[in-house]
Formats: C-alpha cells, structure tokens, sequence
C-alpha cells in the first residue's frame, strides 16, 4: 500500500502543509536566532550533521514508502491523522523550548556574556527540549508515510542529534561550570526520567 499523500490529493495537501509550516518555522528561528557574533567554532559542524541526518532521513524514508508498499502499517488513515498531530507537537515543544531560553537560544553553539543556566518550562523536565520537539515533529512526518520502513529510518536521525548534544554540553559545561554539572545530574537529555 502506498503512502496516503500518493494516492489521495487531500493527504498530500495535509502532508505538504505540515513540511512546510516545519521548513518555515526553522526558517524563522533561523533568521530571528542566528547570530554573526562569538566564537562558532565550538560548533564543529555538529548543526550540519543534524540538518544532514534530517533530510537523509526523510528523502530515504519516503522513497522506501515508495518503492517498498508491502511495508505499509494497515491501519493508515488513522496514524496518517496521528502523524501529522506529533508532527505538530514537535513544532510546538520546539517553539516553546525557544521562548523559554529567551535571549540565550543560538542557532549555534555558542554561548554568551551573562548566560545562566534555564530551568524553566520544558528545561525543568529535560537539557535539550528543542532536539527533544525536533525530533517528534520527525517522527510525526515519518508517521505520516505509515510504512515501517520509512519510521525505521527515525534511527538514521539519532547521530547527528547526539553529536550535537555532546558538543553543546561541553561547551555549557565550560562556560556555565558547576551551575550546569549539578542541572546535568538532576535532568536527562531528551525524555524526562529516562533518556
């Protein structure tokens, strides 16, 4: 069975709207938090091994969709409906992990004068609540294909997200010291209480 979005016009409208508010909102995060100051090179292109890791996996898990039908999860009206719902959700706990950090956020890693460490809204549950609703609103559009194969290749993601997470945590911990050791010990990464 193909994907909804390849057989039913109103499903590649719905998917295509919900690429694009994503697309969209990373644009607008990009132009409203990217800064031209600092020092970027505690990056090390740990934003392109994310940005990479996202669009391998989503041209790779639509072409499985695709070419590999036999696949297809049955039930796909209802997860095609779920998908875009998570889809969505990412994008909202992504946004309000953004607002929650405030003048901190940076589309790089960096950090800057003043800087402390956030444990309000999402940041008191877990360190890196961004990644966390970038990664469901991932998992949202893989849904979205309902084919197993295209919601395996979510682990094809997973790399470049942890990279990133290294690389920004050692860069917090040397700016922010002990402040952001003890914030390490009482929070997990991603998901609250277990990863």
């Amino acid at each position: 069975m193909s994907p909804l979005y390849l057989t039913e016009q109103w499903a590649l409208i719905v998917y295509w709207t919900l690429l694009s508010v994503w697309v969209l909102s990373e644009l607008l995060v990009f132009a409203t938090h990217v800064s031209r100051s600092g020092d970027w090179r505690q990056d090390r292109f740990s934003g392109v091994a994310v940005i990479a890791g996202v669009l391998v996996t989503i041209s790779l898990g639509s072409r499985l969709a695709r070419g590999v039908p036999e696949m297809a999860i049955v039930t796909s009206v209802p997860l095609f409906w779920a998908g875009v719902l998570i889809g969505l959700a990412g994008i909202a706990l992504r946004w309000y992990a953004i607002r929650s950090l405030g003048r901190f956020f940076r589309m790089r890693v960096m950090t800057v004068p003043g800087q402390v460490v956030v444990e309000s809204g999402p940041y008191a549950l877990v360190r890196h609540p961004s990644y966390t609703g970038a990664l469901i609103t991932l998992l949202g559009v893989l849904l979205c294909s309902t084919n197993w194969l295209t919601l395996a290749c979510f682990l094809i993601a997973l790399p470049g997200f942890a990279y990133r997470i290294v690389v920004e945590e050692r860069a917090l911990v040397k700016a922010l010291g002990d402040p952001y050791r003890d914030y390490m010990r009482r929070t997990k990464r991603l998901i609250p209480y277990l990863l």
